[in-house]
């Protein structure tokens, strides 16, 4: 079994992530979701979490719920 490196597995776990992401047309800002992402996984990493998928995953969701608050503050503003 061979052993990854931890930039190896933060580039593959991002790029599962951001892969996804653009798939499904969710991607707003690919520069920011990468930094986003990229902050998340390695986060997760220095947790002791190197399972790629979970870290993509787990990302993907973090990405979502941010997404989610910022459309939801923007709502507030217009409708007060």
């Amino acid at each position: 079994m061979q052993a990854f490196t931890t930039q190896e597995i933060t580039r593959k776990s991002v790029g599962i992530a951001l892969g996804f992401l653009k798939l499904s047309g969710e991607l707003e800002d690919e520069a920011a979701a990468d930094l986003f992402i990229t902050k998340s996984v390695e986060r997760m990493m220095d947790a002791g979490i190197k399972q790629e998928l979970i870290l993509a995953n787990s990302a993907i969701a973090e990405y979502r719920n941010s997404t989610r608050r910022d459309q939801s503050a923007v709502l507030r503003t217009i409708v007060r």
